[in-house]
């Protein structure tokens, strides 16, 4: 009876993953907006569904998503065509995985699989203060200053999620390593940017106007500063501060 029973649910994850690929593949093939913004929902759904269900792995599906979404985006636009929901669903892909961590978090607290301690809840409490802060207090539109809240609020949860599922140094160190080598890619395109120049994609995508942020960068200087495949010169500049701390703490604290 086991056997069966194994048998049946291995049969079943064939077939829903024949399925998935099948539709992956219609959806690549068809769609309008080019074959990387097809792949943008069904990339989504598939990280959220990882973070519900192991939200330690979710964790690292996160960290890639947030290194390389700018360059997901200028490839989506340069291999699909400027339209600004494109844009929008591709920097929206963290904020839903990051939804998924903390749902699924929530959950776990619910049925006692894991324990969030006083910190925890203060620092739980403090993202939600800061978010409805920012949102109350910051100029602009609704939906700029829910992005804004969301995206420093949501960040914050981050901290006693990680804490609960990376419980030894090792977890950490290969939490911290594994974004190091995402970024190793990065930082090589940001050295291939200062001596060879910029490509035709971050070219193409600063032309489209979707970003002021980067149109300016790109348009306004004479000589632009490098980015690599983060949005921006400072985003570069803070991850190389961040991954170098992370790679000096991995081999620093070798038990």
């Amino acid at each position: 009876m086991a056997i069966e029973s194994k048998a049946i649910t291995q049969g079943f994850i064939l077939i829903s993953v024949l399925l998935i690929g099948i539709f992956m593949a219609i959806s690549v093939t068809t769609n309008a907006t080019g074959g990387i913004a097809a792949l943008i929902p069904l990339i989504t759904i598939l990280l959220s569904l990882l973070a519900i269900v192991k939200p330690r792995e979710g964790l690292f599906g996160l960290a890639g998503l947030v290194i390389w979404v700018d360059e997901f985006k200028r490839l989506a636009v340069y291999y699909g065509g400027a339209y600004s929901i494109t844009v929008v669903q591709v920097l929206a892909m963290p904020f839903v995985v990051l939804a998924a961590l903390n749902i699924s978090f929530f959950l776990n607290i619910l049925f006692g699989k894991v324990k969030i301690d006083f910190i925890g809840i203060i620092i739980y409490g403090m993202g939600f203060v800061l978010g409805c802060a920012i949102f109350v207090t910051m100029e602009g539109s609704v939906s700029e200053r829910a992005q804004r809240a969301a995206n420093i609020a949501g960040y914050i949860t981050l901290i006693p999620i990680a804490y609960t599922y990376l419980k030894n140094f090792d977890q950490w160190r290969k939490f911290f390593s594994f974004q190091v080598i995402l970024a190793v890619p990065a930082a090589a395109w940001a050295i291939k940017q200062y001596y060879y120049g910029f490509d035709q994609i971050e070219l193409t995508y600063a032309a489209s106007g979707l970003s002021m942020v980067h149109s300016g960068q790109m348009f306004q200087f004479a000589e632009p500063r490098v980015f690599g495949f983060f949005g921006s010169a400072s985003a570069l500049g803070c991850a190389g501060i961040y991954c170098a701390y992370s790679w000096w703490h991995s081999f620093r604290f070798n038990k």
